[in-house]
């Protein structure tokens, strides 16, 4: 029987292949669950039509971050932590911290897109790398003062 997958089935193929597979396994396991469909016109249209909503959303998304980074450039902030006379911190402060920060300036930015060599461990400036995408990338400042 040949069907059309919806969703990526392992060792059978990815989402959109047409396969061979026995009537049972199709009828049994795979229509059910929803990994399959039978190969017609109206469901290999409607497949078409969900990969091109899905590359839509995509690049919308993209374009999302892209715009975010751009407003990230050049944006500073300041990050209070109690440190020595010397400007030594009592511990550090490490990207969620700083993605903290940026969350509270009204930047919505997940902990893993700071990109930081070391922990910060003195006061001063720094300038830390937030990467959202591979194309969307921004230099920032950060601002560790003692509290």
């Amino acid at each position: 029987m040949e069907i059309l997958l919806r969703k990526p089935v392992e060792h059978l193929g990815e989402a959109g292949d047409i396969v061979q597979v026995a009537a049972g396994y199709a009828r049994n396991y795979l229509f059910p669950r929803k990994l399959a469909t039978p190969v017609t016109s109206d469901n290999l249209n409607r497949l078409e039509a969900d990969k091109r909503r899905v590359v839509r959303e995509a690049e919308r998304h993209h374009q999302t971050l892209v715009e975010l980074a751009e407003r990230l450039e050049g944006t500073s902030c300041t990050i209070a932590a109690q440190a020595s006379d010397s400007g030594t911190l009592f511990g550090s402060v490490a990207a969620p911290q700083i993605a903290e920060a940026l969350r509270q300036e009204g930047y919505d930015i997940p902990d893993r897109a700071v990109q930081l060599e070391a922990p910060i461990k003195e006061t001063g400036v720094y300038a830390v790398t937030i990467v959202l995408a591979p194309e969307a990338e921004a230099v920032t400042r950060i601002w560790v003062v003692a509290d």
